[in-house]
């Protein structure tokens, strides 16, 4: 089978051109910008794998190996995995030296995390949520939407129903973020009691 030609264009192109400090990409996407000499990464210092496990368990091993094929060997090489199997084992073996080994323990037990699912319809999805807000009183709530146009949307209709919200997606700059999730008077936006953040899901 022929090879696919992919071509690029626009602002990413360029700037890739111009050279980053930092580059956030999948794997795929990596390897069509370097086959297309739009990127070069013989002056990575750093290179950070996350979701290692999620990346192997997806088939992107292979294009792992070619992209760390295309690196300086003097580098560092940081590994993030929400589980340790023997195939993230095996990565870590070939592509880092010396690792240190930081695992964070978690601070519940499965046990002891409650699982509810509720079956509703779409119209009856916010009053859902604001009933079970009003009936279990939780101190915080982290709630996932999966467009920025819901996000911004729900974050409303919550903060007109008198919760104090905090609501993040893309559209947001740095600054934006930094500042809407800054302390309050003393205590976290997203913390306090009635405080509850909505966020775009991707």
């Amino acid at each position: 089978m022929a090879a696919k030609e992919v071509k690029f264009s626009g602002e990413a192109r360029e700037r890739l051109l111009r050279g980053v400090d930092i580059l956030v990409a999948t794997p795929g996407r990596l390897l069509d910008h370097v086959g297309q000499r739009t990127l070069d990464l013989s002056g990575v210092e750093i290179l950070v794998l996350d979701e290692a496990d999620r990346m192997l368990d997806m088939g992107f091993g292979d294009d792992i190996k070619a992209i760390t094929a295309e690196l300086p060997r003097k580098r560092q090489t940081l590994l993030f995995s929400a589980t340790y199997t023997d195939a993230v084992r095996e990565i870590s073996r070939q592509f880092q030296r010396d690792a240190l080994d930081v695992s964070v323990i978690a601070t519940l037990s499965p046990d002891e995390v409650e699982q509810l699912f509720f079956e509703v319809s779409e119209t009856q999805k916010f009053d859902t949520l604001t009933g079970l807000l009003v009936q279990r009183r939780p101190e915080s709530v982290l709630v996932f939407c999966n467009t920025r146009h819901v996000v911004r949307e729900l974050a409303a209709q919550l903060a007109e129903r008198g919760h104090s919200v905090l609501a993040l997606h893309g559209d947001l700059d740095q600054r934006e973020r930094e500042e809407g999730a800054a302390p309050k008077s003393g205590h976290q936006q997203r913390c306090h009691p009635g405080g509850h953040e909505v966020r775009e899901h991707q």
